[in-house]
């Protein structure tokens, strides 16, 4: 937060004391952002692979790709089996926290 152009920090709030003159404030606000850490297992991918960085107002869809003569075994997410799925969508603004998504494949 700026006042009279002057950085304050990124304050909740400002208190102003002594008020004898005109200011000015500028308030800067940055939307939410999560990581997901999407990783497969043996015999296939998935897709987008590796750290995905993605806005609170974003969903994103992971894709398992096994390879040829496998099969989806089991999705995981955040250590939670979901068992069998060929995509996972998800809408960031229902999450909080760092999300992990492991694929496995057999």
């Amino acid at each position: 937060m700026l006042v009279d152009g002057n950085s304050v920090g990124a304050v909740e709030q400002y208190e102003f004391e002594f008020i004898e003159d005109d200011y000015t404030i500028v308030a800067y606000f940055e939307i939410n952002t999560y990581t997901i850490a999407a990783t497969a297992g043996d015999n296939g991918s998935i897709d987008p692979a590796g750290q995905q960085t993605v806005d609170w107002s974003e969903s994103i869809t992971f894709t398992f790709n096994p390879i040829t003569d496998y099969i989806v075994d089991e999705v995981f997410i955040d250590d939670v089996s979901i068992g069998f799925a060929e995509s996972y969508t998800l809408i960031m603004s229902q999450l909080r926290i760092r999300f992990m998504l492991l694929s496995n494949f057999m």
